[in-house]
Parts: structure tokens; sequence; C-alpha cells
């Protein structure tokens, strides 16, 4: 009887029989399409992480992780950190140290403080400051990882700091490949040559923040010390500056851009099953209903196995390091 009703009801609509099957067979191109579309999502998501190598994806993953700091120095009413390419040649050449020597420490195994790039690069530094993060997957993540820890939050709203740089490097750490990250902060000052360090804490524990300074003692900004902080210079970068373009932001938070295409498409099925159910479960509904079920549920399991097995936690260090150099 409901068959025949709905027979009834498609001939009031001008639909003939063979257009009502070619329409429930459309529908079901529809879902296997959707279908497709996830699991490609996700694995275009999971290999995302194997281009972190390219110059091109490491300068996009650079800037947002600049973009992101920059961001949550805006919110706490700090200006923004300037881009420095000596400070970016700082913090390549240090990640690149890490991905040769498979190591993950603010010292190197041959005793090279994070100092010693700045002085290798020629910056001469009044505040200095390093954060590491290893097993890179998604730029948010590790900045989130960073905001959480007290000493590297302390670090990016530090209001000494005026520049930044970001670098990364892809090689081996405990036996599988990874991605390297360092976060180089400095205040240059102008000098011919480097002052000595008269503050200095550099952890054992290479997730822990490292920080130096050249200043006079008497006012020393050391890690994990309580200290008088410099006048706050209010926000004047625009809003628009701290936004990446999609495919930037792809690249850069693959798991996070996984995770919203992945709410944007459940929108749609369930937005596409109140419209033909027209809010009403009936027999005949269940296979649409269990066609959205299965939709969602396919992207349920994928990004749980994007969560805990492709995009896996970033490490930091329990401190960082942060220098001051008096003259």
């Amino acid at each position: 009887m409901a068959r025949l009703r709905r027979l009834k009801a498609n001939r009031k609509k001008g639909l003939s029989k063979k257009e009502v099957r070619r329409f429930e067979f459309l529908g079901g191109t529809a879902v296997l399409a959707a279908s497709v579309v996830v699991v490609v999502m996700f694995l275009m998501a999971s290999a995302l992480p194997y281009t972190f190598g390219f110059r091109q994806s490491a300068a996009v993953i650079a800037g947002a992780l600049a973009r992101l700091a920059n961001g949550d120095r805006v919110e706490n009413g700090l200006s923004a950190l300037v881009v420095d390419p000596r400070l970016t040649a700082v913090a390549q050449a240090k990640a690149d140290d890490m991905a040769r020597g498979s190591y993950f420490a603010h010292i190197s195994p041959d005793g090279k403080d994070p100092w010693y790039w700045f002085q290798a690069e020629g910056y001469a530094f009044q505040y200095a400051g390093e954060n590491l993060a290893v097993d890179f997957n998604d730029s948010i993540d590790v900045e989130q990882a960073w905001m959480n820890s007290p000493t590297h939050r302390k670090n990016i709203l530090d209001p000494h700091y005026t520049h930044i740089g970001i670098a990364t490097a892809v090689g081996e750490f405990e036996g599988h490949p990874t991605v390297f990250v360092v976060q180089a902060f400095g205040t240059p000052i102008n000098a011919p040559e480097q002052p000595p360090v008269r503050s200095s804490d550099i952890p054992e524990d290479p997730e822990l923040l490292a920080t130096a300074t050249t200043v006079e003692e008497s006012a020393p900004t050391v890690l994990g010390a309580e200290t008088e902080t410099a006048e706050v210079v209010p926000a004047t970068v625009e809003q628009e500056t701290l936004v990446q373009n999609p495919i930037a932001q792809i690249i850069s938070s693959p798991k996070n851009s996984l995770r919203m295409m992945y709410y944007i498409i459940g929108f749609f099925v369930l937005m596409a099953l109140a419209y033909t159910t027209r809010f009403e479960m009936k027999k005949h509904h269940i296979r649409h209903a269990s066609a959205a079920g299965g939709i969602i549920l396919l992207m349920g399991v994928l990004f749980m196995l994007a969560e805990y097995v492709v995009f896996t936690p970033p490490t930091i260090p329990t401190t960082a390091a942060s220098a001051e150099r008096s003259i």
C-alpha cells in the first residue's frame, strides 16, 4: 500500500516509474560519491605531513606559526613580533642541527647552547629565547601546546621581544621520522659584537624554555623567575594579517582542516536527510537514514584514526630557553 501511495504521488508530480528509479539511482550515487570524498580527504590530510620537508611547505608552516604567535600576543594586548630573516636563519640552523644529530634538546650533544646559533648568525641581542617542538604534524596543535606550557607561554608573551624567526627540519628522532620545529625570539641591539651573557637559563630537559639576556643583572629575565616586565606596547597589527588563505591553512594545519571539512560534510548530509524525510521518519526513510548514518560513521572512524594514529601529538620541552645580555 505504501509503495502504491508513493507511485500515485509521483504520478501526480508528473514522474514516471522509470524516472523515479533513475532518481533513486542518483541518490545512491550521491552517497557513494560522498563516501569517496570523505576517504580522499582523509588520505590527502594524512599525506600532508610528508610534504613538510619541501621548502614551500616549510615556509607555509613557519608563516602559520608566526601568525598564531602574533595572534596570541594581540589577544593579550601585546604588539606583534616582526619576522626577522636573521632569526629565521638562527632557527633553521638549530633545527637542521637537531635533524642531523637526531637529538631534541636546547644544548646539542657537542655542547652548543642556544646562543651559539645567534652568535654564528651575527645576531647581537639584548633579549633572546628559544622554543622547541618535535613530532610536528599540525601548527595549531604546536601553538596550543606551547601556550599550555607556562614557560613557553612566557616566551611567546614576553613584552621584551620584538622579533621572531621560525623554522622546521625533517629528520629522525628515537628511531622514527619526524619534524623538528624551532621558534627563536630576539630583541636586537646595535653592537659590533655580541656582549657577554649576564643571565641565562638552559634547562637539560628540551621541553623546558631556554632564555638569555645581556641587560644588567639588576633586571634579569630568566625563565621560571618572576621579573619586572617592560611596558606593554599596544597591538597595531590588523586582524587581516593574522588570517591565512585556505590552501596555506590546509598545509599548515591538516588535522584541524580535516575536522572542519568533516563538520561541513556532516552538516550537508544531515540537511539532505532532513530534506528527503521532510523531518518525518517513516519506514521507507530508514534506508536514507542508514545511508546518512553510514557516511557520518565513516567520517568518525577516519577522524579517530587520524587523531590517534596519523597525527600524533607534538612533544615540547618542559621548559624553554631564554637569555639576557648586558653591554
